[in-house]
């Protein structure tokens, strides 16, 4: 057998295998992303849920649905709990809004949560007034989430 024609059948191999395991390379980024992309929406819907664990106790819904309503009508103590539970919301948004600017969530993920807060929160007078007093805080979030 000639050595030039091993060579050649060589190199042909290696260059066969290189572009096998390029794709092979590629297919597992695809779903490597793929996971970290639902790993990061799991996360925005735990966060959702546990930011809301705390309005299921005793009156908080009540004192939530007056605050995002009826703010004047909160007493001191209501106003305090009302503002930790908006704070509790927001910071959902916040990390959310984090994670979509890094690309770690669908399009569809962010449109379903910004249009939830959108409707609950922004729309709502109380929701309104905490967010124009916590704006510098909010502000990119807002932003990113596409919120008015």
């Amino acid at each position: 057998m000639n050595w030039e024609l091993a060579a050649s059948i060589a190199e042909v191999v290696s260059a066969v295998a290189v572009v096998l395991s390029l794709i092979y390379l590629a297919k597992q980024i695809q779903q490597n992303s793929r996971h970290l992309e639902n790993q990061a929406e799991n996360d925005v819907y735990t966060r959702v849920n546990q930011a809301y664990d705390p309005i299921y106790n005793g009156n908080n819904g009540e004192i939530m649905w007056k605050g995002l309503y009826r703010s004047e009508d909160l007493s001191e103590s209501e106003a305090f709990v009302f503002d930790l539970l908006m704070d509790r919301q927001m910071t959902a948004v916040v990390q959310s809004a984090h994670q979509a600017e890094l690309g770690m969530l669908g399009e569809d993920v962010v449109v379903h949560f910004a249009g939830h807060y959108q409707r609950v929160y922004m729309d709502s007078p109380g929701g309104r007034e905490w967010i124009v007093k916590h704006e510098q805080v909010m502000r990119k979030a807002i932003q990113e989430f596409g919120l008015k």
